[in-house]
This record gives C-alpha cells, sequence and structure tokens, in this order.
C-alpha cells in the first residue's frame, strides 16, 4: 500500500482520521502574477497536446508554485518528485508530486513541512483527496518526529486549472467548500500566499 491507494475508510480505520468540509479561507488578498508567470501558462496552455499528470505537474502547477517560492525567498524551499518513507506498514510511503519546506534554501527535505500538492488529471478532485490527506498525515508525523511542533498542515489537489485546498488539524481534515480557478490566477496565487503567511 501507498499514498494513491488510501481510501477514506482507510484514513478513518488507520489514524482515526475525522472529515468535513469547511470554508478554509475568509480574508484573501489577490496577489499579482508577474508578466513572466503569465507568458509561460500562457504558452504552455496553447501547447498542451498529450495530457498526462507529469504535463500538467510541470506546465501548469510548477510554475504557479514557482511563482510563490520566488515572492517569498529565502523563507521556504519548494522540492518536486521527493520520495517521504514515512512508514511503510501503514502505507506512508511513495512520491509527493510538490512540497513546500519552511527552511530557506533547503537542499534536502527538513521539517518543518508546511504545504503539499497533488497533480491529477481527474477533472473530480475530490477523488484526490485521499492520497492527498494520506501525505498531509506523513508530513505531520515527518514534523513531530523532527521535533517541530506544527499541528495544521495544508494541502491542495488540482488539474491545474482547478485547485481544491485542504487543511489538516491534529486528525480532522477539513475540505474547502470552495474550488479555485487557474482563471482567477491573483485569487489563486493570493491563497497560496496565505498558507505560507500562516506558518510565519
Amino acid at each position: 500500500m501507498a499514498y494513491r491507494d488510501f481510501k477514506a475508510i482507510d484514513l478513518k480505520e488507520k489514524f482515526g482520521l475525522s472529515i468535513k468540509s469547511s470554508p478554509l479561507f475568509s480574508n484573501i488578498n489577490n496577489v499579482e502574477a508577474s508578466s513572466l508567470l503569465l507568458q509561460v501558462l500562457e504558452r504552455n496552455k496553447g501547447h498542451l497536446r498529450m495530457i498526462t499528470e507529469k504535463i500538467i505537474s510541470e506546465a501548469i502547477i510548477l510554475p504557479v508554485l514557482l511563482e510563490i517560492q520566488v515572492k517569498n525567498r529565502p523563507q521556504i524551499s519548494l522540492f518536486s518528485g521527493q520520495m517521504l518513507n514515512i512508514d511503510k506498514s501503514k502505507g506512508l510511503n511513495g512520491e509527493l508530486d510538490f512540497l513546500f519546506v519552511n527552511q530557506p534554501d533547503a537542499l534536502e527535505l527538513s521539517a518543518p513541512i508546511v504545504c503539499i500538492t497533488e497533480a491529477k488529471l481527474d477533472s473530480a478532485l475530490e477523488k484526490a483527496v485521499n492520497q492527498a490527506a494520506a501525505q498531509m498525515i506523513a508530513s505531520q508525523i515527518f514534523n513531530q518526529k523532527s521535533n517541530q511542533n506544527i499541528t495544521v498542515i495544508h494541502g491542495a489537489v488540482s488539474n491545474g486549472f482547478q485547485w481544491l485546498f485542504l487543511r489538516l488539524e491534529g486528525q480532522t481534515l477539513l475540505i474547502d467548500t470552495e474550488q479555485y480557478s487557474l482563471a482567477n490566477l491573483p485569487q489563486l496565487l493570493g491563497v497560496l500566499q496565505t498558507i505560507i503567511d500562516f506558518y510565519e
């Protein structure tokens, strides 16, 4: 078993996770995108042919996350394709698409981990929530083992164009009642910035 194999029942039985829907962001300050990001996204969207999760990750999601990382440099570091093997016996092992680490210019994975993003092709983002939740639980444990008292982990699932955000508070997973769109990029960047600011 690995992150991608989790179902809601597994999360509840193995980790006592309670799953609820809740508004997560009440006051969002929009963040204007740089001209570079706008150019990159426009070029990449126009040249997408064979759509795969890897292409969506690299062509759409990565540029958005890099924008936030650059705006907050050197406070945070961005990792892609990082293995996070916490407890194989519980299925908490495998690769993460993206994660932020609240450490300047980190060269290797270190606590505190603050945000996980999972790229999915499926337009029904809710189907990816279980995998993202398992990754967030692993991140929470990673922080605890590193003596980082961070009880809240943020996460997201995205098909590049729609983004659904999650928050893990202790043993409660909150799924945002609203989805955010690449079509409203300043609002989406504002949500990501709000998450980064949460850990300051």
